[in-house]
Formats: structure tokens, sequence, C-alpha cells
């Protein structure tokens, strides 16, 4: 057993499914490593530190540390947007805003 898969048998198709389960890859299916985080890291919390620290190196790699990628290339794009349109003045308020938003997450509420 392997993060909670189980690799024994001669069927590949379990295997299959469960690492695309894992990896979040089927939708519809929530992604129990994000869903982890979700409970055990409230905001103020080391892991939201962890994913502001990791936005302001590079805009949105917090988020996608907090499981949630379309929000961390929204913020990847948009900040090389910001990059290009400003000759590279600008870019830093991507970075700062990545952050902020990193470190103020709550997770889904309900």
């Amino acid at each position: 057993m392997f993060c909670g898969v189980t690799f024994s048998g001669s069927s590949h198709q379990g295997e299959v499914s469960d690492a695309m389960r894992l990896a979040g890859a089927i939708k519809g299916v929530p992604n129990p490593i994000s869903e982890l985080h979700r409970m055990n890291n409230p905001q103020g919390s080391a892991g939201n530190v962890l994913a502001a620290i990791c936005s302001f190196f590079i805009p949105g790699l917090g988020q996608l540390v907090q499981g949630r990628w379309i929000a961390a290339l929204l913020h990847f794009v948009l900040t090389g947007v910001l990059w290009l349109i400003t000759f590279g003045f600008g870019g830093w308020i991507g970075h700062i805003l990545s952050c902020i938003e990193a470190a103020r997450w709550k997770g889904p509420q309900g």
C-alpha cells in the first residue's frame, strides 16, 4: 500500500483509476491530498504561510501547493502578462497579490 493505493493483484485497472483519482485527473472526484490540506491547514496555518512564500517566488505556486490548480494557472499567467505590459516594472504587484491570496485562503466553506 502506497499513499492509500494498493498495488496488489493482477488487474492494472484499479491501479490506474486510483492513481488518476489521487492526482485529481477525473472530473468530479475530489483530490484527497487537497482535501487533507483543507482540513488540516486553516487560514494562518503553516501551510498557508508556506504557500504565500512559494507564491512570492513563483506566482501561483502557493495556490498549486494548496491544490488549486486553476487559481495557480491564473495567477501565473496574469502575473506574466503584467510583467510584459509594464516592461518589467509592475510584475511585482502580481507576486504580492498572489502571496496575499494564498495566505488568506480559508478553503471551501461548508
